[in-house]
């Protein structure tokens, strides 16, 4: 009974060219390759390398199994890459909602108490920053600049005698 040949796919034909386009970016040739596997622990002449490279091992089976393999390389990189996105912007809409929280007032959290809202806490910020300016601008008397400058003019006027 005579080999007939073995038809690919184009998944197939993909995974061959991209084999051969690695190999030949590094600079290696096939029986380098042939040799850093079998190093690894599964022995491989560079003819099985090169049918691997031409796409077909020569077994439909093995054929098939690498694709599917592949395919499922390619599908784990693809849900993991996912994984990452959603947690990543999982993590930025979480920050994002305890931003609008501590903004409007809502009450505790763990690890934070509750407290006023940001505008409320600047209206506060504001009423007492007016109370300050309030005691070291001049005015009727009664403010601390009033009493400072009232001090400085007698101080002046012991020391002219």
């Amino acid at each position: 009974m005579a080999a007939r040949a073995i038809q690919i796919g184009e998944c197939g034909k993909h995974v061959a060219a991209a084999v051969a386009r690695h190999r030949q970016r590094r600079g290696w040739d096939q029986a380098y390759v042939a040799a850093r596997i079998t190093d690894a622990g599964r022995a491989m002449s560079s003819s099985v390398f090169g049918k691997i490279e031409s796409g077909s091992t020569g077994v439909p089976a093995v054929d098939t199994i690498v694709v599917w393999c592949v395919a499922g390389t390619a599908l784990a990189g693809i849900l993991v890459m996912l994984w990452r996105l959603v947690r990543g912007m999982r993590r930025v809409v979480m920050r994002v909602d305890d931003f609008v929280d501590d903004w409007q007032e809502v009450g505790s959290r763990p690890g934070v108490a509750a407290r006023p809202a940001v505008m409320a806490r600047l209206d506060a910020i504001e009423s007492r920053l007016t109370s300050v300016e309030h005691e070291v601008r001049p005015n009727s008397g009664s403010s601390l600049r009033d009493a400072v400058d009232r001090v400085d003019r007698r101080t002046a006027q012991l020391t002219e005698d």
